[in-house]
């Protein structure tokens, strides 16, 4: 039967095709992955980037642990022992060499952290 065999030959034709598109699409992505991660932190320094000043206008610094926050909201009260509160929503953190943003409320009270210095970044 001509036709079986010719449906045989389309089918392992196509099946070739989709492999080699697989594997292609693959390497692509992989090559394409380790060339950000290359570069993504690319300065002189080694450092992790800081966001843009337009998304994180505050450097908060907590001296006991040497961390380095950066928020867009920097809220500061006082609290019952005469400490002041700062209440960042929303903050950047360095994580794993990069500063990524975290979507919730942190609440350093300097009666537990010791001293914190908030900065004013500028441009």
């Amino acid at each position: 039967m001509p036709w079986i065999s010719k449906t045989n030959e389309v089918l392992k034709l196509i099946l070739m095709v989709a492999v080699i598109s697989i594997i292609a699409i693959g390497v692509f992505w992989l090559s394409t992955s380790i060339y950000v991660n290359i570069t993504e932190n690319d300065n002189d320094t080694g450092l992790p980037i800081f966001p843009k000043v337009s998304k994180a206008q505050y450097l908060v610094i907590i001296k006991a642990t040497g961390e380095v926050l950066l928020s867009n909201d920097v809220k500061t009260t006082l609290g019952e022992k005469g400490q002041e509160i700062h209440t960042l929503r929303g903050y950047y953190q360095d994580i794993k060499d990069k500063y990524r943003f975290v979507d919730s409320v942190f609440v350093l009270d300097e009666w537990y952290f010791g001293e914190i210095t908030i900065e004013r970044r500028v441009e």
